[in-house]
This record gives structure tokens, sequence and C-alpha cells, in this order.
């Protein structure tokens, strides 16, 4: 029993430090002085070429709501299907398979360059050139997930949509007028703010915790230690973007 609880309590401690570290260095790279165009180039690369990759996804996030709400209901009512799948998609399940798509690829892509630089003395030579890292590399990171994280929702919960309705015309013969009426009928205003609130905080949440896995690395452990800093980035992300979500939605109910 004194092993558990020294590990449970080793574990709430390293908790607590990661998200004092987190908190910190997200405060830090908010209110440092911007630089523009490197933030225009990260939005860029984390976000614009993340797109394909979640268009891809979200077709088949949208073939699997209609195949959710077709087995729940026992094909009743397929006449307000599409409000299920547009509830869904909006609110729960899009803002949610998004923001853990890019918890791996984005996340790990900025653990990965911030460590590889910490590793390799770069962030130490921008000091000794009195320049901020902050400023030119996590801040820019940051900030441009933040701002890419509705873009990127957006573009999801269309392609998902547009999924879900193709399979239940070919698979329900429901057709694609009554699919985009019911969606029209009953379309509440809330979920897409919380959807687009979600987004907003989980691209914060994914460049802020990335960045600190990364940021904080040990350069003693060398190539171990960016391992070690993509994995935590990956894990730490996934799991504040789940618990996030339950927050903002219980705001919402």
């Amino acid at each position: 029993m004194d092993n558990i609880a020294e590990i449970i309590g080793i574990n709430v401690r390293k908790s607590i430090e990661s998200l004092g570290g987190i908190i910190r260095l997200l405060t830090a790279a908010i209110f440092t002085r911007w630089h523009i165009p490197i933030i225009v180039e990260q939005m860029y690369v984390l976000g614009v070429k993340s797109i394909p990759l979640v268009l891809l996804l979200s077709g088949f996030t949208g073939f699997i709501s209609t195949l959710t709400m077709q087995n729940l209901t026992g094909g009743i009512a397929m006449n307000y299907l599409g409000t299920a799948v547009f509830k869904a998609i909006i609110s729960e399940m899009g803002p949610a398979f998004t923001g853990l798509v890019l918890a791996s690829r984005v996340g790990s892509k900025i653990a990965a360059e911030i460590a590889s630089m910490r590793i390799s003395e770069q962030l130490d030579a921008l000091v000794t050139l009195c320049l901020n890292p902050l400023r030119y590399v996590v801040a820019p990171r940051i900030i441009a997930c933040t701002l890419m994280g509705p873009v990127i929702f957006i573009f999801s919960c269309i392609v998902s949509i547009v999924g879900a309705q193709i399979l239940a015309t070919l698979t329900l013969g429901l057709a694609p007028s009554v699919f985009y009426n019911s969606m029209k009928l009953l379309f509440e205003m809330e979920l897409v703010i919380m959807g687009l609130l979600k987004s907003l905080v989980f691209g914060c949440i994914i460049g802020a915790c990335s960045a600190y896995c990364g940021y904080s690395t040990n350069a003693a452990h060398g190539a171990i230690g960016i391992g070690v800093s993509i994995r935590n980035a990956v894990v730490l992300s996934s799991l504040n973007i789940l618990l996030s979500n339950i927050l903002i939605t219980s705001l919402f109910v």
C-alpha cells in the first residue's frame, strides 16, 4: 500500500508541476511581443497542411455517425436523421475527433521541433543573441494552433455532414433534401458556438502542452529525450482535450 500511495503521490505532483509549467509558458507566450510572419508560417505548416488528413478522417466520422444513429433509432424517424447527425458532429464528434487527430499530428511535430532545438542548443543560441525563444519559437506555434483550430473544425464538420448524407442516401434511400431540411428545422446556434469554442480551446491546449513538453526537454537525454517529449505531448494533449470537452459540455447543458 505504501508503494501504491507513493506512486500516486509522485504522479499527482508531476501532474501539478506540468500544469503549472504549461500555464506559465502559455501566459508568457501570449503576453510576449508576437512575430506575425512566423505565426502566419506556422498557421500554414501546422494548420493548412493538416487539412487533408482531417478531411479524410472526417468522411469516416460522417459514415460512423449515420450508422450509429440508424442503430440507435432502429430505423425509426429517419426523416430527422440529419438533425441527429448534425448535433452529434457539431457538438461532440467533430471537435473531439479533430482535436485528437491534431494532438497526434501537430502536437508531436511541435514537441519534436522544440525538443530538437533544445538538445542542439539552438534555444540557448537565441538567448545568446538576445532573442527571446518564447517570441520566435514557442508563441508562434501556440497562437497558430489556437487560430487554426476553429478553421479546421469548420472544414471537418462540412465533410462529416456531407459524408453522413451520402451514406444515408446510398444505404437508406433518404433524399438529400430531406436530410438537409431536417437540419434547418431544428437548428440551434448554441451547438455551433459550443463546437467553435471547443475547437478554439483544443487548439490552444495542443499548442501549449506540446510546446511545454518540447521546451522542458532535458538536453542531456539526447535523442531519447525527443521521443519522451513526443510521447508526453500526445498523451498530455489528449487527456486535457477529453477533460476540457467534459467541462465545456457541462457549461452548455
